[in-house]
């Protein structure tokens, strides 16, 4: 049956407690929306990206439900950043054509799930920061090597139609907020610091911009070639 006391507590007390969370569940909506409006362009393009688009909608009203009904939702946002690890790591393998590249985008991703991984089987009831910034540190890795090949082993007509360049943008930003959080604010700030609670909307204020940038590059980039539009140099 309907719950309607759920809902009414998951979007009062759980989304309008904190604005800017709201504003972070809202803006997993931006690039769904993009994808069913431009369902069979973005599909042909990045299947994997569209992929990755929905799940994030589901996870985050799986993770919100569990929340409200004051279930631990740890789990499902391990799960979320395992499935976030691969769609992205696909995504980046498919947009680049570079051997070497793979090679090592295949490592990161090896490393990244290995620490996950071992997150959710020693404990699932909370988030250990050394997974997710390995999850971070894994990611910012592929973002700069990504931009050194947009830089200097391609030839793109114009930055701003490679869909490529507005995920990794957004890739960077997101996974160094991450990476800034879970590593800097949990390990060398004080706990009983009264900005520590205030610094965790980093990763909801990243998390905004990452999902926005997705939906534009989708946009952008919908009447160039499937993924990137890049031409690769000798």
């Amino acid at each position: 049956m309907f719950n309607s006391e759920l809902i009414q507590k998951y979007f009062t007390e759980y989304m309008v407690s904190n604005p800017l969370d709201f504003l972070a569940f809202l803006s997993c909506f931006i690039p769904f929306l993009v994808c069913i409006f431009y369902f069979r362009m973005a599909w042909q393009k990045s299947k994997i990206l569209v992929i990755y688009v929905f799940l994030s909608v589901f996870l985050e009203l799986i993770g919100g439900l569990y929340a409200a009904n004051s279930k631990n939702s740890h789990l499902v946002y391990l799960l979320f950043f395992s499935l976030e690890t691969i769609c992205l790591s696909i995504f980046y393998i498919q947009a680049v054509k570079i051997k070497n590249y793979r090679i090592f985008v295949s490592l990161i991703i090896s490393i990244i799930l290995a620490a996950i991984l071992y997150n959710i089987f020693s404990t699932s009831h909370q988030i250990n920061d050394y997974s997710i910034s390995t999850q971070s540190i894994g990611f910012i890795s592929i973002s700069i090597l990504s931009f050194y090949i947009i830089l200097s082993k391609s030839k793109i007509s114009e930055l701003s139609n490679s869909l490529l360049f507005w995920i990794n943008t957004g890739s960077i930003l997101y996974f160094s907020g991450i990476l800034f959080v879970f590593l800097y604010v949990t390990k060398v700030l004080d706990p009983a610091n009264k900005h520590l609670v205030g610094l965790y909307d980093i990763i909801s204020f990243s998390l905004i911009i990452f999902r926005t940038l997705i939906a534009i590059g989708i946009v952008k980039s919908k009447d160039n070639d499937p993924i990137t539009h890049v031409k690769y140099g000798a």
